[in-house]
């Protein structure tokens, strides 16, 4: 399970928020930093979502460059002691809601981070209470590999291969229940995909071990934006069938609405 939080920060200097409601990334509000290196400094937008590495930035970032990071509210150096263990690079800080710090690494391109939660049930929640994804909600899906978002204004994108061997696009409706598609080759009705792909890194999204609960086949797995969460999302990949769901431990913390067809 893709049990990804969006965290929300502060300055660990000045306690200032970090938050910024108008730069979105991943649909959720940004983490805004100041970024600078010998000659360049701007300001950096991170994902908020605690496993996700996608992010903006005024410049273009150089992968291994080590980076010094400042809080955009009083411009001061954000520092510690504690160097990264995997690259040996300047962890940088930040506080989470008054309830624990998390940590990534000052190196351009390492996804080393930490976290330390003080009050359990900062997390706990989101294990207890559960969350209603009505009908008609709009999905912004990840791949599960990449975590680059699939989806397109109104559609979501696939690389499929039929049982011809014919590779193709698949486009699916990013809304709950509403179940259009569209393909760029034939898919027969009834006929179970060979494979279906990430359209960015081009891995395949099928879950081994797993088959659609109505028919049978084969499933297909990417990852979903609940309200505070990540959470791992399947459907059917015969054409035709409408099942669709989650794993065991998300139906624990999420419930979608009256579905029969994605």
């Amino acid at each position: 399970m893709s049990d990804l939080i969006s965290l929300t920060v502060w300055c660990p200097l000045c306690s200032k928020s970090l938050m910024d409601k108008e730069k979105l990334i991943d649909g959720k509000p940004s983490i805004k930093l100041g970024i600078s290196d010998k000659s360049n400094k701007c300001n950096i937008y991170m994902s908020s979502y605690y496993g996700s590495y996608n992010f903006d930035s005024d410049f273009e970032t150089v992968n291994e460059q080590v980076y010094k990071i400042s809080c955009p509210n009083c411009e001061k150096q954000i520092t510690s002691d504690i160097k990264c263990d995997d690259c040996s690079a300047m962890m940088i800080p930040l506080n989470i809601e008054g309830v624990g710090i998390v940590k990534f690494c000052s190196r351009s391109g390492c996804k080393h981070h930490t976290i330390e939660v003080e009050d359990l049930e900062y997390l706990d929640y989101y294990k207890v209470k559960k969350e209603l994804i009505e009908n008609g909600t709009y999905l912004r899906t990840f791949c599960p590999h990449c975590n680059k978002s699939n989806a397109e204004g109104n559609v979501v994108r696939f690389l499929i291969i039929n049982q011809k061997g014919e590779t193709g696009e698949l486009m699916l409706s990013p809304y709950l229940n509403l179940f259009t598609n569209k393909s760029t080759i034939d898919i027969l009705e009834g006929e179970v995909a060979q494979d279906i792909k990430c359209p960015n890194c081009e891995k395949s999204l099928i879950v081994k071990g797993r088959n659609c609960e109505e028919c049978a086949s084969q499933i297909v797995g990417l990852n979903v934006a609940a309200v505070s969460k990540l959470i791992a999302f399947n459907f059917c990949a015969k054409k035709g069938c409408h099942w669709h769901g989650l794993s065991s431990d998300d139906m624990e913390s999420v419930l979608l609405e009256d579905s029969d067809a994605w």
